[in-house]
């Protein structure tokens, strides 16, 4: 008797999420930090061969109108993926499509406009 075997292709998330914060005010300019690192000195690497960025979580200590840039580092060289625009809130979420990662991608966020007080950023990356 053959066997028949079932090719599942399972998908992985970063769930809880890749996190980074900054304490105290934060304006523009600033990337937040991971594990105290500012992640344009050692930013978040995707660990899935494909992937997509599929939600951000933002917290801070009140309400503030600043942007955030999500962006992909390749040696010394920025590129910004995805921009949040929170307007005048202390907590946020966005729903993302069509922006996509590969193995290796390195992943740095920055406060490119405004101001905000201790930010929480966190980010959920499906892939397999």
């Amino acid at each position: 008797m053959a066997s028949t075997y079932v090719q599942v292709n399972p998908v992985a998330d970063s769930t809880p999420g890749f996190s980074y914060g900054r304490q105290g005010s934060v304006s523009s300019g600033t990337y937040l930090q991971i594990d105290g690192v500012p992640s344009n000195l050692s930013g978040r690497i995707v660990p899935f061969e494909t992937a997509e960025l599929y939600k951000i979580f933002v917290v801070t200590s009140d309400d503030a109108t600043f942007d955030l840039d999500i962006q992909k580092r390749s040696g010394m060289t920025f590129t910004t993926i995805y921009t949040a625009n929170i307007v005048g809130q202390r907590v946020s979420t966005f729903a993302v499509e069509d922006v996509e990662f590969v193995l290796g991608d390195e992943i740095c966020v920055v406060v490119s406009s405004g101001t905000a007080n201790n930010i929480v950023v966190g980010l959920i990356i499906k892939g397999n």
